[in-house]
């Protein structure tokens, strides 16, 4: 049996309660529909070079080829059992993500258009009743655009 010094077994000790802290997050933010916070936790329990993913703590690494594998961690270097002792693919796990951000990045421009094209029907309407005179419902319509507009320049 080797012997594996103190502040190396501490720091390897940290570094796995670290790795299941960002590992729990992952689940949770997963768990919630949250792509983009799941993969800065997936960042955080996988170091991510090209099309190979490592884990932080026990080093094991997994081409992007193999995505439908399950995943088996290992031994760290200090000859403990890595934390994460969960068969799933990162790799699986990165595609949710960017399916969860994709599908919300869809969903949010899909809005966006449909704003815009609202404020300028309400824009249109507020001509036609300010031609009539109709000032109240011109008025209304100039209010519904605007809210439009600010929902646009806001950041929806």
């Amino acid at each position: 049996m080797m012997l594996i010094p103190k502040a190396k077994h501490r720091r390897a000790t940290r570094l796995r309660t670290q790795v299941q802290d960002h590992y729990r997050a992952l689940r949770g933010a997963m768990n919630a529909g949250q792509g983009g916070a799941a993969m800065i936790a997936l960042v955080n329990c996988f170091a991510i070079d090209g099309d190979v993913m490592q884990c932080h703590c026990c080093d094991q690494r997994l081409h992007v080829t193999r995505w439908q594998e399950p995943f088996r961690h290992g031994l760290d270097e200090t000859g403990m059992d890595c934390p994460l002792a969960g068969t799933d693919n990162p790799w699986s796990l990165w595609f949710q993500a960017a399916d969860l951000v994709r599908g919300i990045a869809d969903r949010t421009a899909t809005m966006r258009r449909a704003l815009n094209a609202a404020a300028e029907r309400f824009r249109e309407y507020e001509a036609l009743h300010a031609a009539k005179p109709d000032p109240a419902k011109a008025q209304r319509n100039a209010d519904m655009a605007t809210l439009c507009e600010t929902a646009l320049r806001e950041g929806l």
